[in-house]
């Protein structure tokens, strides 16, 4: 059923003119309805209920084993635009805006003396999420106040999931005068908000000749740290679309499809040989509308810490505390989920269980080896399987198998593998990762740009004082699917991979170099690679949200501790002043420059030791020059 939605207000905080409502398909998809149903009637409902369920199950698990909408979408490519397309060489990116609504002076200042022929969100375009208060000063305040749950928390993240807020924080950020300027020489004629108060379609040569694109991360998600199971999740997803001018018929606002979509610049002609072709692909991942809630072992010794405190002050008849927030989180995550369907809590278990059974005598000749265990194959969590414990009580180990679609006829013990159809904790899903997979291996572009909203190559190396690997949001805590998703990019058709994203707030440049003997080459599995692959890192757009003169390094998560860092010089060569990044292509010499630039003067940044946050590489043989 569709059903029509107010739009941001574009034009102000009073709404949209009618004439750019659109309508959006219902805010929960047929595949969380139906899963929902399957676990109130499955473990919760009568005996007709169970047969209700499982029927509904059956259609679940056949939708899954089938293959994804994701098919339906299309490669928004300006080889199929007007010919009066820009020759694309200077493709410019950047992360988080401001937390507040103060000037954005980097717009005037940096990125348009830089003459970008292309930009590149990704993520955080406008913090939906925060409070616009200082809650330590106003305690009191409405918005630093709420119940707690596994979303919203007191008293930062009281406004998580709150489209209406939501709303009018976008709004505010595309008509912020500095982005209304960006947008005037990106998209001219489209700058002034009276004459066009919707954003322009920026994925339109004909209306941009400078491509505006993007993809979301968490706080434009609506929800920090967000995942899959955000609440009216495809109404968010259509309000970050509307602020990049997304036509209403796009494929990318299908209810059941993240906004994952490829772009192409400079097409070359058929049968061009890599080594003559000016070529750019771009490939958007969404990091957000597919991804598992985090694997248990990231939190589970500091959840068991707080529910631990949480009995023992009852049994003191101590006053309830949030313990930072996070004490019903930590509820839902170990101990059930707030709709009751979970028993064992939200949090990923699919990872611990395959590795248990991944390291037992003999798994290592099993034809589903590489599909359960080697996530530098191809193979690597492309199979629906199922896992159960051998003996009365596990004693005996696990059993691995493929899914059947017989399971659900007696599903105990083994539902919550059936109810998804990757057996890994997942970043960008499975049918996400299989369409990444055919579009690289079919791109003979020269450059390929990969777009991440998450960090890919965080903290490697880095270990929070509870032992867990990750700051809770990166690739790193997905470690299975960082590994699969690097191999996969490995593995693309000939050419050279640059990742581009954003969020940790400070700009450095990272390479993974392929072959054994580096400090990170077992953390990754990178001796496995044939080719480089390097990651541009440009957070934050203005001084609200940049780390600035305090930013820590030794001994924290900035710090490089395994030699990504480039140019090569120290464990803290990074920029933690409002920055953006740039790639910039030399077609004459084959060469291409990777930045990380200075949000006040749009020059080269200068990192915390010194050395120009800049790298070139061939793109004949990507190696660094």
């Amino acid at each position: 059923m569709m059903e029509r939605q107010p739009l941001t207000g574009f034009d102000g905080v009073e709404g949209l003119d009618d004439e750019f409502s659109l309508v959006y398909p219902s805010a929960i998809s047929l595949k969380e309805r139906t899963q929902q149903q399957r676990y109130q009637k499955l473990f919760w409902g009568s005996v007709a209920g169970n047969v209700v369920a499982l029927v509904l199950a059956v259609v679940a698990l056949v939708f899954a084993l089938m293959g994804s909408p994701i098919k339906q979408h299309i490669d928004l490519d300006t080889r199929d635009q007007p010919s009066s397309a820009r020759e694309v060489s200077r493709v410019a990116f950047g992360s988080c805006s401001a937390y507040d609504v103060r000037p954005q002076p980097i717009w005037e200042n940096a990125i348009i003396p830089s003459a970008p022929d292309a930009w590149v969100w990704l993520g955080d375009f406008a913090y939906l999420d925060d409070t616009a208060v200082r809650c330590s000063a106003t305690p009191s305040a409405p918005e630093c106040n709420c119940t707690a749950t596994f979303m919203s928390y007191p008293p930062n993240q009281c406004l998580a999931g709150n489209l209406d807020i939501a709303r009018v924080r976008m709004a505010r950020q595309v008509n912020s005068p500095g982005y209304r300027a960006f947008l005037e020489y990106m998209c001219p004629g489209h700058g002034d908000k009276s004459q066009h108060p919707a954003p322009p379609q920026g994925s339109s040569p004909s209306v941009c000749p400078r491509p505006v694109l993007g993809v979301y991360d968490d706080h434009d998600w609506g929800w920090n740290n967000g995942n899959r199971r955000l609440p009216r999740k495809t109404e968010f997803k259509n309000l970050f679309l509307d602020a990049l001018g997304e036509p209403a018929s796009s494929p990318r606002r299908n209810a059941n499809n993240g906004i994952q979509t490829s772009y192409s610049f400079n097409q070359s002609p058929k049968g061009t040989p890599t080594s003559e072709s000016k070529q750019i692909d771009l490939f958007i991942t969404d990091g957000r509308f597919y991804r598992d809630p985090l694997p248990c072992q990231m939190r589970r010794k500091s959840c068991e810490a707080k529910l631990a405190k949480h009995a023992e002050d009852l049994a003191k008849g101590v006053p309830p505390n949030n313990y930072d927030g996070k004490l019903a989180w930590c509820k839902d995550f170990l101990v059930a989920d707030e709709q009751g369907v979970n028993p064992g809590g939200s949090c990923c278990f699919r990872d611990e269980q395959r590795a248990a059974w991944c390291e037992q005598d003999g798994s290592s000749s099993h034809p589903l080896f590489k599909a359960a265990c080697d996530p530098t194959t191809p193979e690597f969590g492309t199979v629906p399987l199922v896992m159960s414990q051998k003996g009365k009580s596990g004693e005996e180990g696990w059993e691995l198998r493929k899914a059947r679609a017989s399971d659900w006829d007696n599903p105990a013990g083994i539902w919550q593998w059936l109810e998804e159809d990757s057996p890994i904790c997942e970043m960008l899903g499975s049918q996400q990762r299989v369409w990444l997979e055919k579009q690289l291996a079919a791109s003979t572009a020269p450059l390929k740009l990969v777009a991440s909203g998450s960090v890919v190559f965080g903290s490697v190396g880095f270990k929070r004082p509870d032992g867990s690997v990750c700051g809770g949001d990166d690739w790193l805590c997905y470690q299975p699917a960082q590994t699969s998703f690097m191999h996969s990019l490995g593995r693309s058709g000939p050419g050279c991979v640059i990742i581009l994203t954003g969020d940790f707030h400070f700009g450095d440049i990272k390479q993974v170099l392929p072959g054994p003997g580096k400090p990170y080459s077992s953390l990754l599995a990178s001796d496995k690679l044939t080719r480089p692959i390097y990651q541009v890192m440009a957070s934050a757009l203005t001084n609200s949200t940049a780390m600035g003169p305090s930013a820590l390094c030794k001994g924290d998560f900035e710090e490089d501790l395994v030699g990504l860092r480039q140019p090569p010089g120290g464990d803290c060569t990074f920029f933690a002043g409002p920055n953006f990044g740039m790639v910039e292509v030399d077609w004459e010499s084959r060469r291409a420059k990777l930045q990380v630039r200075d949000g006040a003067t749009g020059d080269i940044a200068i990192a915390n030791d010194g050395l120009r946050l800049q790298i070139e590489i061939s793109l004949d043989t990507c190696q660094k020059i």
